[in-house]
């Protein structure tokens, strides 16, 4: 019996010592195998940057315009550098044509050029710098060429004759080509064009089942196919997309309770104001606001006359009297007393509640342009206090400030006037 247990025994601890001669060591795994070497590898590059890196001559990493159409408000185009250079090397070598008069400025490896007038319309141009002086004082540049364009000259106008008649109409002057924008039976009245020139903004009745003219007008949106000159920058990739086709409409405000009159649009495009009238009540016209995709809203305020919206986009300059008020055009909602429970309060309240009065300006009956910057306006006094002007008009620049400046006086109707693009005011 206990020799039997021995060899048992025996034969266990020999079984138990050959399964563990036969356990295979560990194999290494091919990520393991290759790790070292990249790191050879990266190791390697790293010290040739390091030790060729400054050997490297100074060449323009981006230009901001290339290959791009811009426009009158794209003022300046930036220059980026991959290493410190002399400005003056830069200034003495940079080449556009057609020339455009600018000014340069430096902020490290940036320059940027800013034009002293927006490049004229319909024209390609070519940026080139043959070379340029490293800070360091080493020689050579890597030669640097490109172009860019502005943007097409197009006009929109209303056709008078044939099948143009009532028509809106574009007319590409750079490329000579004309485009019929809405279609036949409608007769446009008016007509804004958004700041993208991607859409415009009209009024237009349709002859066929109207003919009471700006009494049943309606406005609409109508695509420029224009919208190939706005382009994003390439990283924004994903927001690309193909311009409307040209003659696109869209139904912005309908005539359906109110008869719409002048409108305008704001400069950035966002807010519209209609003057409008209840077609059961005719005591019931005013500005309305359309603005943010939100329903038309009714401006809150006394009735006026003429009205422009300020170069903000956030006021609205209105005619009433013989004075001109600027209103907020942001609603101005007041809140009612929470502890009430009757509607009816409510909606009074609501009803009586008025728009932001930012100024207003009693001696200025009628604005008839306002400079972009908002640092200006041109302003009509009708001389209704003074008796020896009664019969007289008399056009003022007034600034933001409140200074004053007579321009013009005339027994006629001055019936407009304008800012240049500097600004500076001329008179028709």
């Amino acid at each position: 019996m206990s020799t039997s247990s021995r060899h048992t025994g025996t034969g266990r601890s020999g079984a138990g010592h050959a399964e563990s001669n036969n356990v295979e060591p560990r194999r290494r795994q091919p990520l393991d195998q290759v790790a070292p070497a990249v790191m050879v590898v990266l190791g390697l590059m790293i010290v040739a940057m390091l030790l060729l890196g400054s050997q490297a001559l100074p060449r323009v990493r981006t230009f901001s315009w290339q290959d791009q159409a811009v426009a009158a408000d794209d003022v300046a185009f930036l220059l980026t550098f991959t290493q410190p250079v002399d400005p003056q090397s830069v200034e003495q070598n940079l080449q556009i044509e057609p020339f455009l008069a600018g000014k340069f400025s430096w902020a490290g490896r940036r320059m940027a050029y800013t034009l002293e007038a927006p490049a004229p319309y319909g024209e390609s141009y070519k940026i080139a710098l043959s070379e340029a002086t490293a800070l360091n004082g080493k020689k050579g540049f890597e030669p640097f060429q490109s172009t860019f364009r502005t943007r097409d000259r197009v006009f929109a106008y209303i056709g008078a004759e044939g099948e143009e008649q009532g028509r809106l109409i574009l007319f590409n002057l750079t490329r000579k080509k004309k485009t019929l924008l809405t279609p036949e039976g409608q007769r446009v009245m008016d007509f804004k064009p958004y700041p993208e020139r991607d859409r415009i903004l009209f009024s237009a009745v349709d002859i066929k089942k109207d003919t009471t003219g700006l009494a049943s007008a309606q406005l609409y949106t109508v695509s420029t196919g224009l919208g190939d000159d706005i382009q994003l920058p390439r990283w924004q990739f994903w927001r690309s997309s193909k311009p409307l086709a040209a003659g696109s409409t869209e139904l912005i405000l309908d005539n359906q309770d109110y008869q719409n009159l002048k409108f305008d649009l704001s400069p950035n495009g966002q807010v519209i104001v209609v003057q409008r009238v209840n077609t059961e009540n005719p005591a019931d016209f005013g500005p309305w606001v359309l603005m943010n995709d939100e329903p038309p809203r009714k401006l809150r305020t006394e009735p006026g006359g003429d009205f422009k919206i300020a170069p903000d986009s956030l006021s609205l300059l209105l005619q009433q009297g013989q004075g001109t008020a600027v209103i907020a055009l942001a609603a101005n909602d007041t809140e009612a007393d929470p502890s009430s429970n009757n509607p009816s309060e409510t909606t009074a309240t609501q009803d009586n509640a008025s728009d932001e009065l930012v100024d207003f300006l009693p001696d200025y009956g009628l604005t008839l342009d306002i400079a972009s910057d908002g640092s200006a306006a041109a302003l009509v006094n009708f001389n209704q206090d003074d008796p020896e002007k009664r019969f007289t008009q008399s056009l003022f620049w007034v600034s933001s400030q409140g200074t004053e400046k007579s321009l013009l006086d005339t027994k006629g109707a001055i019936l407009s006037a304008q800012f240049s693009e500097g600004n500076d005011i001329c008179t028709a």
